[in-house]
């Protein structure tokens, strides 16, 4: 296969990740690449091996396996790759039709390849949801909503973590006009970083609650990361934020776009989307800029209280948040 087919070229690539080619001469290059994973289990012919070190667990080791199921691209990690260099030689020149990649790290390699490919797309419009809770009902809701005109892609299930969100924006292709992702995090900066790999026009930020506050020590630390996910929102853009949460006026700090509020409370004279009224079967109401609209969605309750985790406010009918 050539370049033409690959989610990016031999030259992007490598540019893209600080990455050295291990290997040897093959003649006119043909080099392609159709998938991204992380798991060598899902490893099919034509696919990007990204190995990465956990806690308990290496995946180089899984190398071997990956570049039997047709791996074409297989990142390697420096750090790894200098205690037996004589190794990943042996295995390129059993593997002439793969490129070994060395990297300096596995994880910010994935992510800027990920951010190399979505430049790519400059005309796809890109939204990005965060928040304690509700972001997977929001992002379904929103995808939903805008397939009625556009071709959408959006993050399938939750994959939206430092690994999750990369893997998800290389399923976005040609044809596709806007793109829903979801960023969740577990440490700090992840929102940051994975921000960056997306760089989105428009993001929704669902509330600010306790999850993650064993690690990150305080809600107001959990607003300061959610909202790094506006860092990247231009003058034509905007951010949109719970008018209801306390930490509204925080998280809408130096926006550059638009500041939407959503919610509850949303002032009518003011522009936002305001919640009117659950009408059970028949849907939900809410207003846009004064101007009342429906959603005919009938939403299950118990769906509701699994998102919201109760965070100790109770249940709110439909607020998309």
């Amino acid at each position: 296969m050539s370049d033409q087919k690959s989610l990016l070229a031999f030259d992007e690539l490598l540019q893209s990740v600080y990455g050295k080619y291990v290997g040897f001469a093959r003649g006119s290059r043909q080099f392609s690449f159709d998938s991204v994973v992380t798991d060598s289990r899902a490893v099919k012919p034509g696919s990007l091996f990204v190995p990465l070190i956990g806690e308990n667990q290496d995946g180089h080791k899984y190398i071997p396996d990956a570049l039997k199921a047709g791996a074409s691209v297989v990142f390697v990690t420096d750090s790894v790759y200098e205690k037996n260099p004589k190794y990943y030689l042996q295995l390129a020149s059993e593997n002439l039709d793969a490129a070994l990649v060395v990297v300096q790290n596995n994880m910010e390699a994935l992510q800027n390849a990920a951010r190399a490919y979505v430049k790519k797309f400059p005309n796809l419009i890109k939204i990005a949801i965060t928040g304690s809770s509700g972001k997977t009902t929001t992002k379904e809701i929103l995808a939903s909503v805008l397939r009625q005109k556009y071709n959408v892609v959006a993050t399938q299930g939750n994959f939206n973590s430092e690994t999750g969100l990369p893997l998800s924006v290389f399923n976005i292709r040609p044809e596709h006009e806007a793109g829903v992702f979801e960023m969740g995090m577990n440490r700090e900066n992840e929102i940051g970083e994975i921000a960056r790999v997306l760089e989105p026009n428009y993001a929704i930020i669902t509330n600010i609650g306790t999850a993650h506050i064993g690690i990150l020590g305080s809600r107001e630390n959990i607003a300061k990361e959610k909202r790094k996910i506006f860092s990247y929102i231009k003058e034509d853009g905007a951010a949109f934020v719970p008018a209801d949460d306390d930490f509204a006026g925080f998280i809408s700090e130096g926006v550059k776009g638009a500041v939407v509020r959503f919610g509850k409370d949303v002032p009518v004279e003011k522009s936002g989307v305001a919640f009117v009224s659950n009408d059970g079967l028949d849907g939900t109401r809410f207003e846009i800029d004064g101007v009342e609209t429906r959603l005919n969605l009938y939403v299950d309750v118990r769906l509701l209280q699994r998102e919201s985790r109760f965070n100790g406010k109770g249940l709110e009918p439909l607020r998309v948040s």
